[in-house]
């Protein structure tokens, strides 16, 4: 018998980045600071999980997913201070979303990023931590999306990235870094 996980789909907002193509707005990204006591973590069985401030990233803002004490703002850009940078990619289903995050685990990466993945009004998306590329000026969020200009055409890959400074990079000044990680 097969063991398939399967990740909880919750349903973000509307965002402002816009992938042309596709005309398909992304969600919007909120940064949850979330401070956990001892009695958080030994109530909610928390396994690997120091008391303290906890920073995490999110695809939606319901502050019941997170026990404790939770400030949660939407965001437009990383912190410099960062330790990764985010990819949130658009899945033309909510199969095509789980077959990439179960991608994802096949290669062990599971437990090494943080994977969400998130319904809106424009599709299923995927939210992935990974470490920031040397080439990139900044921990950055990047934004994917695939698509066929035609039903015949091959598949091609919209790509937008915003560093901390809130500059806008396209696919040319990241798709190396992108492919080497």
């Amino acid at each position: 018998m097969t063991n398939v996980i399967q990740f909880p789909i919750r349903y973000g907002q509307s965002g402002d980045v816009v992938c042309e193509p596709l005309g398909l707005s992304f969600p919007r990204i909120f940064r949850i600071e979330q401070y956990v006591t001892s009695v958080l973590i030994s109530r909610y069985n928390l396994a690997g999980v120091e008391p303290g401030t906890k920073t995490t990233h999110s695809l939606h803002n319901d502050p019941a997913a997170y026990p404790g004490m939770v400030e949660i703002k939407s965001i437009a850009t990383l912190d410099r201070y960062d330790r990764y940078s985010l990819i949130v990619r658009y899945h033309a289903s909510a199969e095509a979303g789980m077959a990439y995050l179960q991608g994802l685990n096949d290669y062990g990466l599971a437990d090494q990023i943080e994977i969400r993945i998130s319904g809106a009004e424009e599709g299923v998306f995927t939210l992935v931590n990974r470490m920031t590329a040397p080439e990139w000026p900044s921990p950055m969020i990047i934004y994917c999306a695939n698509y066929r200009q035609t039903p015949a055409s091959a598949e091609e890959t919209w790509l937008r990235g915003v560093s901390v400074a809130g500059d806008w990079y396209d696919a040319a000044d990241l798709a190396a870094p992108l492919h080497t990680a």
